[in-house]
């Protein structure tokens, strides 16, 4: 599951306006899966007006705060952040919730700082059996 924005809504943002294409004066959402991990990179084109690569750039705005949510199917381990902008590219652990929404399963975690570019991952066992799916899709354990 690697679909953002528009009807896609495995993975959503908030707090700020979001493009899967690198568009001007939006964040950038790149989403990768592979057996183990989900990866978010976010770059930040707010306050820049042109997105040709070969020219000079201003410094993008900061953005805050900004709300992750993600479909699962999967056992989350942890989600961590790293970001060249902030204590030496050093991995942060995020806090998390777990969400229940008609579609399945969804973690919620908050972004605190965007300047340039963030890594988000997001640690998952990969042979996840049912028994744990059934657990969190029960109407005690997921809210």
């Amino acid at each position: 599951m690697t679909h953002a924005n528009g009807i896609n809504d495995e993975y959503r943002f908030e707090n700020a306006e979001f493009s899967s294409y690198g568009e001007p004066n939006k964040v950038w959402t790149i989403v990768k899966e592979k057996p183990g991990f989900k990866i978010i990179n976010l770059v930040n084109f707010c306050g820049i007006e042109s997105d040709i690569w070969n020219e000079g750039k201003e410094e993008p705005l900061v953005k805050n705060d900004i709300v992750v949510t993600a479909l699962i199917d999967e056992k989350v381990t942890g989600i961590f952040m790293a970001s060249p902008d902030m204590d030496d590219g050093k991995a942060l652990r995020l806090d998390y919730e777990f969400i229940k929404c008609p579609r399945g399963i969804y973690i919620r975690f908050t972004v605190p700082v965007l300047k340039v570019w963030d890594l988000i991952y997001i640690k998952t066992l990969e042979n996840l059996d049912m028994h744990y799916i059934n657990y969190y899709r029960s109407e005690d354990n997921a809210q």
